[in-house]
């Protein structure tokens, strides 16, 4: 069976985000593997940056700019934090190229 390209392997209950469920430790991993629709907000975030960082000139700054967001990102406790927070960051990288 075919997967998408980045995307890590499935969990037992089907969830896959960008990185492997199976080995997520911080509490943001977690409670993205925790909910389909954090899981798929993270591959499509993966989409996005890979697609700015593509037809940035500047790509250091999308770097720097991402490393930020992931540290903001980090900091949320609860799966509403983690949700606006990727919203946002979706919404930037989309509308920056």
């Amino acid at each position: 069976m075919a997967r998408a390209a980045n995307v890590g392997p499935r969990r037992s209950d089907g969830i896959r985000a960008s990185f492997d469920c199976a080995k997520a430790e911080s509490l943001v991993e977690k409670i993205i593997c925790s909910n389909q629709m954090l899981a798929d907000d993270d591959v499509r975030l993966m989409s996005s940056y890979k697609a700015a960082m593509a037809a940035s000139p500047d790509k250091a700054a999308v770097k720097d700019a991402q490393r930020v967001w992931m540290a903001q990102r980090n900091a949320c406790t609860t799966l509403d934090c983690v949700s606006r927070a990727y919203q946002l960051r979706i919404k930037q990288l989309d509308t920056s190229h």
